[in-house]
C-alpha cells in the first residue's frame, strides 16, 4: 500500500498536478487538481506543468484561480479521482446537492468566475483533447469549444456584482460527439436573481449575499429524473434561497446527469463582455469596460478562491 501511495505521489508531482481533498457522501476523498492540456501546449500536451504558472494555487480543500500570471490569462482545472488518472464523476440526479464555500470579493465586473460541470469523460479522451485525465484531456461543452459539444451545466457563472446558473442539454442525450453530430442547448435555461430581486446578491453589506464575504453555494437536483434545480446560499448563519429557480427545459440533460459529469473550474474573460451575465436585466454593470484587455490590465491580480467541496443527499452538506 505504501508503494502505491509513493508511486502516486510521483505520478502527479511528474505531471504538475497537486493533491486535492473533497467529500463525497461525507467521505474524504484525496485527489488532485489538473489543468486542461490547452494550458500545457497544443503541440505538447502531455507536457508537465507548474500549476502556480497559470495562477493556480492549491492548498488541501482549497483551490484559488488568478486572473493574469506573467503571459497565462486565465485557467482551466479539473478535479482527479484518487489515484490521479480519471476524473472524479458526480451524479446530479436523484435528490443530491454539490456545495462549496467561495470568496469571489476580488472578481470584478465583465470576469467570469465558473465553475460548472460537463459530461467528459472519465478517462480524458474526447477528439482533439485525447492526452487523457491527468493531463487534462477529454474538454466538451455545450457550445462546441474546442469542437466537441457535451451536455453542460452552470452551477455558477459569477463575478462580484453578479451570478447565473443555467443549464444545457444535447441531442443525443448522453455521451459526446464532434460539432455536427450532436446538438446541444448553447443558450441553455438559466436562473439570474437580478431580475427578480436586484438587492439579493451583490458586493456589499445592503445585499441578501454580500459578495464582499465568503459564501457557501448549495445547489439542489431534485428528483429522479431532475425535475428541479433550487440555490441556496448560507452566509453568517444565514440561509437565503435564491428567488428563481430552474424547473423546465430539463429532459434533455437528465440522462447526462445520471451518466455523470466532471467538476470544472474556470476563470475567463470575453473579448467583448459579459453582458448577458451582469448587464442591463441581468446586472448592475457596464459593458464598456469589460473587455478581457481592458480587464487585464486594470485587474491583473484578480482572484478567486473555491473550499470545502461536498456531494451528497439533500441538505446533509451545509
Amino acid at each position: 500500500m505504501f508503494a502505491l501511495v509513493v508511486l502516486a505521489i510521483q505520478l502527479l508531482t511528474a505531471q504538475g498536478n497537486e493533491a486535492f481533498t473533497y467529500s463525497l457522501n461525507g467521505a474524504q476523498q484525496t485527489g488532485a487538481i489538473t489543468i486542461d492540456q490547452e494550458w500545457r501546449g497544443n503541440t505538447t500536451p502531455k507536457a508537465d506543468v507548474k500549476l502556480s504558472n497559470f495562477g493556480v494555487t492549491v492548498s488541501g480543500g482549497s483551490v484559488s484561480q488568478k486572473f493574469k500570471t506573467g503571459t497565462a490569462v486565465g485557467s482551466r482545472i479539473y478535479i482527479l479521482a484518487p489515484g490521479g488518472t480519471a476524473y472524479e464523476k458526480f451524479k446530479l440526479v436523484g435528490n443530491v446537492e454539490l456545495t462549496f464555500d467561495v470568496d469571489i470579493s476580488q472578481i470584478p465586473c465583465g470576469m467570469n468566475a465558473a465553475i460548472y460541470t460537463a459530461e467528459m469523460p472519465a478517462d480524458g479522451v474526447t477528439p482533439g483533447h485525447e492526452s487523457g485525465a491527468a493531463y487534462g484531456g477529454g474538454y466538451c461543452d455545450a457550445n462546441y469549444v474546442g469542437g466537441v459539444g457535451c451536455a453542460e451545466f452552470d452551477i455558477g457563472e459569477s463575478n462580484a456584482r453578479a451570478t447565473v446558473y443555467t443549464s444545457h442539454g444535447c441531442s443525443p442525450t448522453t455521451g459526446f460527439a464532434k460539432q455536427g453530430s450532436i446538438s446541444c442547448d448553447t443558450g441553455g435555461t438559466g436562473a439570474n436573481p437580478y431580475r427578480q430581486d436586484k438587492n439579493f446578491y451583490g458586493n456589499g453589506s445592503s445585499f441578501t449575499v454580500n459578495t464582499a464575504q465568503k459564501f457557501t453555494v448549495v445547489t439542489q437536483f431534485k428528483g429522479s429524473p431532475v425535475t428541479t434545480i433550487d440555490r441556496i446560499y448560507v452566509q453568517g448563519g444565514k440561509q437565503s434561497k435564491q428567488p428563481n429557480n430552474i424547473n423546465n427545459n430539463l429532459d434533455r440533460i437528465s440522462p447526462s446527469f445520471s451518466a455523470g459529469h466532471v467538476l470544472i473550474f474556470s476563470l475567463w474573460a470575453s473579448d467583448g463582455d459579459m453582458s448577458w451575465m451582469d448587464c442591463n436585466d441581468n446586472g448592475p454593470c457596464n459593458a464598456g469596460q469589460e473587455s478581457s484587455r481592458y480587464l487585464e490590465q486594470n485587474y491583473p491580480n484578480a482572484t478567486v478562491t473555491y473550499s470545502n467541496i461536498k456531494y451528497g443527499p439533500l441538505d446533509s452538506t451545509y
